[in-house]
């Protein structure tokens, strides 16, 4: 009996600790965190209530230890809609992507920075909003090394904010050593995981299908291994095409990789470059996340009457295509029980749709799946290749089934 209790004793505890933590985390100001002798002061000196102009934020350096070295930096600039009520420089609740939908509105800004350690300053700019709360996170010697909210004391209505015009971003919260995603919630499922198959071991028989399973649990899932996004441009498979994008990928607006820096061409088509002066669609424009999807798919299948074309450049517009267009493998994600047949047909090449919102123009992004490694028990990574990302290459945890860390929900995987 005992030996029933204990793990569940020690969720418990666990549980209440981490909900204490968190509470206090969510609802009060993060102290600005001097870091091994390094903190950063910021103030906020330039907030018109206008999303058509910048903000701007001065950041002072303060540090007794590590001066003159060179240290990376991250600047995240948060936006939510709740307000308390006054205009100014704030003692409220944090704003991050941990938030719920309802309240966390997106990243504004995402920048890295090399910094020397020095008494000095620097500017963090930003695009400006009309309501709601903004909340700067400068993070570095893997810690906080400040914060500041700026509350525009008007809360954000729907009509307030902006439809993204193409495409979405996704945003991240807490990062693995990896790079990618992990949120607080995907936290407490590795706790709970851990004392659950401490559990398990203990009390159930080994034919006992883990969780994630289907009705054969010990049929190992096909893999596909990575293909090296740095090939030449052979036109060997989907996934090289998007490669040789991939390289002639740079930062462009708002720090994603949307400049395309020149042409790449195969059986009569053509992937044009882009050069992001604007948020477009023409060749000063944006290189948008769904660009990389349909030159890859032109470029592997050149003059195929079914791929998708210009018209699909919104991610609402190329999951209805793909869904109705005959010739594809669309395996819809949204259902729990046929998950795992989805991921078993899924194979390199494959796009990754995801939306926050389901057949609704939010926020929303694609990705061309470069490998799946996946084990018996439904649990492995997928890793995309895309573009109008911070990243050009992502790593997605696939847990019991589920693809626990992109920042919208996976709605569909698609193929040929």
């Amino acid at each position: 009996m005992l030996k029933k209790v204990i793990p569940f004793i020690a969720i418990f505890v666990l549980s209440l600790g981490v909900a204490v933590t968190t509470f206090i985390q969510e609802n009060t100001r993060q102290a600005e965190a001097a870091v091994d002798g390094i903190n950063i002061e910021l103030t906020n000196q330039s907030a018109s209530l206008d999303a058509k102009s910048n903000w701007s934020w001065r950041a002072d350096l303060l540090a007794e230890n590590h001066i003159g070295e060179k240290v990376d930096t991250e600047s995240v600039v948060s936006w939510c809609r709740e307000t308390f009520g006054k205009k100014g420089e704030s003692e409220g609740r944090i704003c991050n992507s941990d938030l719920t939908p309802a309240e966390f509105i997106s990243v504004l800004k995402r920048e890295k920075k090399s910094i020397t350690i020095q008494n000095s300053n620097f500017e963090v700019v930003h695009p400006g909003v009309k309501c709601g709360r903004v909340y700067l996170e400068i993070y570095g010697l893997d810690g906080v090394l400040g914060t500041e909210v700026y509350d525009t004391g008007i809360e954000c209505k729907d009509s307030d904010i902006p439809t993204p015009t193409l495409t979405g971003e996704p945003q991240y919260g807490l990062l693995d050593e990896n790079g990618n995603e992990l949120s607080f919630s995907e936290l407490i499922k590795d706790i709970f995981s851990i004392f659950g198959s401490f559990n398990k071991n203990a009390e159930t028989s080994p034919t006992e299908p883990s969780p994630g399973a289907g009705n054969n649990p010990l049929t190992p899932f096909p893999t596909t291994p990575p293909n090296d996004p740095g090939v030449a441009c052979s036109g060997s498979s989907v996934v090289s095409w998007a490669g040789c994008i991939s390289e002639k990928l740079e930062l462009g607006i708002e720090h994603r990789f949307n400049k395309m820096l020149g042409n790449i061409a195969n059986g009569g088509y053509t992937a044009t470059k882009r050069s992001a002066q604007n948020e477009g669609t023409s060749p000063t424009g944006i290189y948008w996340c769904t660009n990389i999807v349909i030159d890859s798919y032109n470029l592997f299948y050149p003059g195929a009457g079914n791929n998708p074309s210009a018209a699909h450049q919104s991610v609402l517009n190329m999951r209805r295509f793909f869904a109705s267009t005959s010739g594809y493998r669309y395996l819809d994600f949204r259902n729990v029980a046929t998950r795992r047949d989805a991921l078993e047909k899924t194979r390199a090449g494959d796009v990754l749709i995801m939306q926050s919102v389901f057949d609704r123009h939010t926020s929303q992004h694609v990705g061309i799946i470069s490998s799946i490694e996946i084990d018996s028990h439904c649990n492995g990574k997928i890793r995309t290749l895309e573009s109008n990302s911070a990243r050009k290459d992502h790593a997605y945890v696939v847990r019991a089934c589920d693809i626990i860390n992109t920042s919208y929900p996976v709605v569909a995987i698609v193929g040929k």
